[in-house]
């Protein structure tokens, strides 16, 4: 059986902590859009990691209804307070079939 316990408040699904890659569009937005798309959801669960070399660049990444939505910022975002978050060391995917 899986371990649930709780990282720094944050909900580990296990199936998400261990994935290798998503299964559906990943939809990149800059971040003005990318907040207008959260700001109208509740009980999200986000997956973050902040990186960067000389600036601090925050990653972002959602799924809702089959899509998956990502950003970066040079700036945190905020959320709605229902949103869970999960901590990612790296998001990375391949950029193949762009539009």
């Amino acid at each position: 059986m899986p371990s649930t316990d709780y990282n720094e408040g944050s909900l580990l699904y296990p199936s998400v902590a261990n994935a290798d890659s998503a299964t559906g569009p990943i939809i990149t937005m800059e971040p003005e859009e990318f907040d207008k798309v959260i700001q109208k959801l509740q009980d999200l669960l986000v997956i973050y990691a902040k990186g960067g070399f000389m600036q601090a660049k925050y990653k972002y990444l959602f799924s809702h209804k089959g899509l998956y939505f990502f950003t970066k910022s040079n700036e945190p975002l905020s959320f709605p307070s229902s949103t869970q978050f999960i901590f990612a060391k790296k998001i990375s995917f391949r950029e193949s079939n762009s539009i």
